[in-house]
């Protein structure tokens, strides 16, 4: 899927979707709360899986996306890690830390496969995720959001390349 048609689906996206009300929390609503959720776990299980393969992998290209991804998530997880949503501290969820624990096995070429695969369905995620919290709204979380799911495409590309070149 190329980056146009991925922006024209995430478009479309924010047009279907309804505003949500806001609950009262810190101005936040129930769709803003779940989204700086959403977030924070991405970031949280993107840093831990950049970090394995900035320890594993033998291949630059891989190396240098995980770093490069890595310094992203921490940029965008800093920016909303003091936002109130009255839970306790951020975890990776356990589908995450299945993920997180079968990378850490692997070696070599299946070790870069297996990251870069997953990071490729990881970004892409991602971005939906921040798309989602740009529907209906013009305020600074939009601004957040849309600021990060460019970034994030642009790493959803670079994961394509490097993907296709591992095979």
């Amino acid at each position: 899927m190329n980056r146009s048609i991925l922006w024209v689906a995430a478009f479309a996206l924010l047009y279907s979707l309804s505003s949500c009300r806001h609950s009262g929390q810190n101005g936040l609503s129930e769709h803003d709360i779940k989204f700086v959720k959403k977030a924070r776990e991405a970031d949280l299980a993107g840093i831990k899986a950049a970090q394995l393969a900035v320890s594993n992998s033998k291949n630059p290209r891989v190396v240098a996306f995980a770093k490069a991804l890595m310094d992203e998530y921490n940029n965008a997880l800093a920016k909303i890690k003091d936002i109130n949503t009255g839970s306790p501290a951020d975890s990776i969820s356990p589908s995450h830390k299945q993920y997180l624990d079968k990378l850490g096995k692997l070696t070599g070429p299946d070790f870069d496969r297996a990251y870069m695969n997953a990071e490729l369905n990881n970004t892409s995620a991602t971005m939906m995720i921040y798309v989602d919290a740009m529907q209906g709204r013009e305020d600074s979380l939009h601004s957040y959001a849309e600021t990060h799911a460019h970034a994030i495409q642009d790493y959803t590309d670079s994961a394509k390349k490097i993907t296709a070149s591992l095979k």
